[in-house]
């Protein structure tokens, strides 16, 4: 794939010389789009050839959602379609499967984070609250990712408060959780409860890029400067 996409971008710059005959552009823009063609079926035959190798490793669901990503970029592929029609229904029976040998709980959760994907926030908020109270715990594994993920849907929701009282839940049995310390400290900011905020905020960074990930490294490293002028503004004005 690297030399079409170097290819693409020398026939890019190309194109933008000036004073180029149009004949001569448009014969550029058809070798671009040959180029990112067979940037395509390249990346689709890599798609197919991976997810054979995952069928016959009886690896139904990573072989499904790797079709899946291929159809994203390539839905009018034959091949890629035939290999669907092929997957599909294996892991329409695996999950069939999976969910029969889930607890009550379990399916709850379940049915709760299909609602948050459809962004039925209530709904899943709904779901979330019934398994809580049917797993009657708040320190469980499955009950922690309950409250991580129903404080999603309070975020969502705009409903602070609530996600300030699940993620310090989360953080009472998990105090270096990287999820529940950030979402905590966007519900303290939202709220204006600044301190707080910068609090956690810094909690986050201590525990390093590596531990919570470069992109909420990014967040944090942003709100620690907000949150530190707010707190500045307000000792001015008190």
């Amino acid at each position: 794939m690297g030399q079409y996409q170097a290819a693409i971008d020398t026939l890019t710059r190309g194109k933008a010389i000036a004073n180029l005959p149009q004949q001569t552009r448009d014969e550029i823009a058809n070798k671009v789009s040959e180029c990112r063609a067979a940037i395509v079926e390249q990346h689709t035959q890599a798609v197919i050839e991976e997810t054979q190798k995952l069928l016959n490793n009886n690896d139904i669901p990573a072989a499904y959602k790797m079709v899946q990503a291929g159809m994203q970029k390539d839905p009018n592929n034959a091949s890629l379609q035939r290999l669907k029609a092929q997957v599909e229904p294996q892991f329409e029976q695996f999950e069939r499967s999976r969910k029969a040998s889930l607890s009550r709980t379990e399916l709850l959760k379940e049915e709760g984070d299909a609602l948050f994907k459809q962004a039925s926030f209530e709904l899943a908020i709904e779901k979330y609250t019934a398994c809580l109270q049917a797993e009657g715990s708040t320190t469980s594994p499955l009950a922690i990712k309950c409250l991580l993920n129903r404080s999603a849907c309070h975020k969502q929701l705009s409903n602070f408060n609530a996600v300030i009282d699940d993620t310090s839940y989360v953080l009472e049995e998990q105090p270096e959780n990287p999820k529940a310390l950030i979402r905590r400290a966007q519900a303290f900011e939202a709220c204006e409860r600044y301190r707080l905020a910068l609090q956690d905020v810094r909690t986050a960074l201590g525990l390093g890029i590596s531990v919570i990930g470069q992109q909420n490294y990014g967040l944090c490293t942003s709100m620690q400067g907000r949150l530190e002028r707010a707190i500045k503004i307000d000792r001015a004005q008190s």
